[in-house]
């Protein structure tokens, strides 16, 4: 019994799939937004003075407050990827940024 023969195409052109700009700009617009969360989580230990005279908080309740940010965080590095890999990441990129959005206009 034979076996039919597959052809493999194997590619002989080292072109990228993107530009070298394209990829540039996609390392410094993730670069931002990883900056932008490192630095909007870090603003709470600094406002920990003000927040523990006008809520009357205790150490354990902040220490709780960034506890709740950093797990959170970590709890949804699971579920994005997959709802990124089934919807594109377009789609879920600006399903996330209007939700981001809309939360930072109700916290004000």
């Amino acid at each position: 019994m034979a076996l039919p023969i597959s052809r493999t195409i194997i590619a002989t052109d080292d072109a990228p799939l993107v530009s070298r700009g394209y990829a540039c700009l996609t390392f410094a617009l993730t670069f931002g937004l990883m900056l932008s969360d490192y630095m909007s989580r870090q603003m709470i230990n600094a406002i920990f003075p003000s927040l523990k005279a006008e809520r009357a908080l205790s150490d354990t309740q902040l220490g709780a407050l960034v506890s709740v940010v950093a797990l959170t965080v970590g709890l949804m590095t699971f579920p994005i990827p997959l709802l990124a890999d089934r919807w594109g990441r377009v789609k879920s990129a600006t399903v996330m940024a209007i939700v981001w959005g809309w939360r930072l206009s109700r916290a004000t």
